[in-house]
């Protein structure tokens, strides 16, 4: 009776121990990286270099860009730390135009969330499953290359590193919500709303992020978890 209840004891511990999640994606701009600071930087240096009579662009879709926002919002319109950069469609078509001349050293340069890289990142580690990069794109090439080699370059100040870094459409996120292999949940922690709607509507564990509040984001996770352990 005593080895049957080692047998036992054994094999619920094991039960126990067995994940219930296959892996974890974690999203780049808004969670781990100051995507708005460096926005409303080159926004308004190119805002302000407009007021110039004398102003010229080399591409097509950042003249008309500033001119709509000048149609729509005013010449004297700046934009904000804080403010939605996705809520006003001129500033969104501005923003991606001007990261589009060159997105390599756009991404590349871009200062890190200090929550995000010393609080998330690091508990994401402690949930004993692979950890990747999954982040969105903009189109467009420059002399420091294209989005994804600017991303996977920054992702080199990440520690740990990510098992890999998946440069996908924001659409083709949800592809990731459930692991091939083990049919288990995987989670997503993201700042758009629509890409962990669609992630959750899948099966997935997205988890909204709220860029500067890790803390939430890991309250969230931590509670999702416990949920599916019962």
């Amino acid at each position: 009776m005593s080895k049957l209840r080692q047998i036992i004891r054994h094999l619920i511990i094991e039960q126990l121990q067995q994940p219930v999640i296959g892996a974890v994606y974690c999203d780049m701009d808004g969670v781990l990286v100051n995507f708005e600071a460096g926005a409303v930087k080159l926004i308004n240096a190119e805002l302000e270099a407009a007021m110039d009579p004398n102003w010229t662009s080399p591409t097509k879709s950042i003249r008309s860009s500033i001119r709509r926002v000048h149609r729509e919002l005013g010449k004297d319109y700046r934009v904000q730390l804080g403010d939605d950069l996705r809520a006003l469609k001129p500033i969104k078509n501005l923003s991606y135009a001007l990261v589009g001349r060159d997105p390599g050293g756009y991404f590349r340069n871009l200062p890190a969330l200090q929550d995000g890289i010393n609080q998330l990142w690091p508990f994401l580690h402690t949930l004993g499953v692979p950890v990747h990069i999954l982040s969105a794109p903009i189109n467009g090439k420059g002399p420091g290359g294209t989005a994804a080699e600017g991303k996977k370059d920054w992702v080199q100040v990440l520690e740990p590193a990510p098992i890999t870094v998946e440069i996908q459409d924001a659409v083709d996120k949800p592809n990731f919500a459930i692991d091939p292999n083990t049919g288990l949940p995987n989670v997503l922690v993201d700042d758009k709303t629509s890409t962990v709607a669609a992630w959750n509507g899948l099966g997935g564990i997205g988890i909204l992020h709220e860029p500067g509040n890790s803390a939430a984001s890991i309250s969230e996770l931590q509670k999702r978890l416990a949920e599916i352990q019962g």
